[in-house]
């Protein structure tokens, strides 16, 4: 009975340590100790003794003023290896090569980061270099990446509406209106793509399309690069197409039906 008690122990201890990062990692920022234990219904005795392990551990840290906590060092040193595992560009690999001969353009595939979009892999074109150059691990934002605006729209409206938030407070002075860009993300849930001709302003053209998992979430992201104006209305289909069906069997791999089925339609 006891071995059984310690061993439920040890487990509700990783459910809630995984609750606290994952808390810390949707806000986005610092997060006071009463804030978290408000929103996870815990006391606050109960969530600073897990936080201060969290801490030992280097997985969280306390801000400056000790005011508060954010997600710590150690997280990125355990993405980085996460990503070297992720089975993901393992499942793609062969199929994005195969979309890279058949269209004879440099593209990469990033996965989805608290709204963000993060380079996981990249599939480039021997001597055709392109700027902004893509690395792994490179971390893409909205509102002016359209890879960022695709996986932000197929994201949970929480996550939607953070990002949103964070982004409107950034840029009181700018051209962001926040309502505008909700219904873009909406027309991109609707068309199941993002095109942008020039979106760094670096002569370069983007088109990005989604990877759904078999719980019909996004998994992933294909997005292709070209010279700006450097393709005609024929080549632009065959590109369209061609990364659509690529997505498509992909994510049928991965086991999605239902987003399948509605990228199919969306796209005839």
């Amino acid at each position: 009975m006891d071995s059984l008690t310690s061993k439920s122990s040890i487990v509700q201890s990783v459910v809630v340590a995984y609750e606290l990062l994952n808390f810390l990692a949707n806000k986005g920022r610092p997060q006071r100790v009463t804030d978290i234990a408000n929103h996870l219904s815990m006391t606050k005795a109960r969530v600073s003794r897990h936080l201060s392990t969290l801490a030992s551990l280097q997985l969280v840290v306390k801000t400056p003023d000790n005011r508060g906590y954010r997600l710590g060092s150690k997280l990125f040193s355990l993405s980085t290896a996460a990503m070297d595992q992720y089975e993901i560009t393992n499942i793609t690999d062969r199929y994005l090569t195969l979309l890279k001969n058949k269209i004879s353009k440099p593209l990469f595939l990033s996965v989805p980061a608290g709204g963000d979009a993060v380079v996981a892999s990249t599939v480039t074109i021997p001597g055709e270099k392109i700027y902004p150059e893509i690395l792994r691990g490179y971390r893409y934002t909205v509102p002016v990446s359209p890879t960022a605006r695709l996986t932000l729209a197929f994201s949970s409206s929480a996550i939607r509406e953070r990002v949103i938030s964070r982004r409107t407070e950034k840029e009181v002075s700018s051209e962001f209106e926040p309502n505008q860009f909700r219904r873009n993300l909406k027309n991109i849930q609707k068309n199941f793509f993002e095109y942008d001709e020039d979106p760094y302003r670096a002569g370069f053209s983007a088109l990005v399309v989604p990877i759904f998992n078999h719980i019909e979430g996004l998994e992933a992201v294909i997005t292709i690069l070209w010279k700006k104006q450097s393709c005609d209305t024929e080549e632009y289909k065959n590109i369209f197409h061609s990364t659509l069906d690529t997505a498509i069997t992909i994510s049928s791999v991965l086991g999605s039906e239902i987003m399948t089925k509605n990228m199919q339609q969306a796209c005839e």
